[in-house]
């Protein structure tokens, strides 16, 4: 078993002008990583790229894959940061209000450069998810769970913790598959609107019947 690479930076800047070093070092990073990919992404390219030399980007980062991870980190403090925006507002609406107002959240974010986070989304399973990603997950679950629970008169689902986890990977599959695949701002906007109306009807839309009516469907919809 190869071992696995270090993913962390080698080193903070503390000084203003490190600071500003390690700034333009993970732009270009991210500049190379759209254009060029994982594969075509080197540390000589982002040297280049940042206009400083190779030993001053190795000061703080061992590698590509903690630039890659570095830029993962970053994109997950701006959903947490918009998660944390929004959910005090939430948490005062009703099951309607509350869904579309994280979904829209969630979906802004990836409106602020759609190119970098789509590719982070092909990307990241190459280094394996950060812990600070994994620790925000629970903590979204843990407040939707709470939220439920809180409005639970208002909902049709029979286990909340459950329904948490459901809205959660939905959301997440979702807005991740969108960036991939359809990434322009209509198409994200469109699915904020669309995946608040599914998500809503399936909190508070009933019971499905036990005997749905059978759809007169082609041979062709089953393949």
């Amino acid at each position: 078993m190869t071992a696995r690479r270090r993913v962390r930076p080698r080193k903070l800047p503390t000084q203003a002008r490190a600071k500003a070093t390690v700034e333009v070092i993970v732009e270009a990073a991210a500049r190379i990583l759209v254009r060029h990919g994982f594969e075509g992404m080197t540390t000589n390219r982002v040297a280049e790229k940042a206009g400083v030399s190779v030993g001053s980007l190795y000061q703080y980062f061992p590698n590509k894959e903690s630039l890659v991870a570095e830029l993962e980190r970053r994109h997950h403090a701006e959903l947490r940061a918009a998660f944390e925006e929004a959910l005090p507002q939430a948490m005062a609406l009703d099951v309607a209000g509350a869904v579309s107002l994280l979904i829209q959240s969630a979906v802004k974010v990836h409106t602020i450069n759609p190119e970098l986070h789509r590719v982070l989304s092909e990307e990241i399973p190459r280094i394996g998810p950060a812990p600070e990603f994994k620790a925000f997950e629970q903590e979204v679950y843990e407040n939707l769970k709470a939220y439920f629970e809180a409005r639970r008169s208002e909902l049709c689902v029979p286990d909340t913790g459950l329904a948490a986890f459901i809205v959660l990977r939905t959301v997440e599959a979702s807005v991740h598959d969108t960036m991939i695949h359809q990434t322009t701002p209509q198409n994200l906007g469109l699915l904020g609107q669309e995946l608040s109306r599914m998500i809503t009807l399936y909190l508070t839309g009933g019971p499905v019947s036990a005997k749905p009516a059978r759809a007169k469907l082609g041979k062709a919809a089953w393949h």
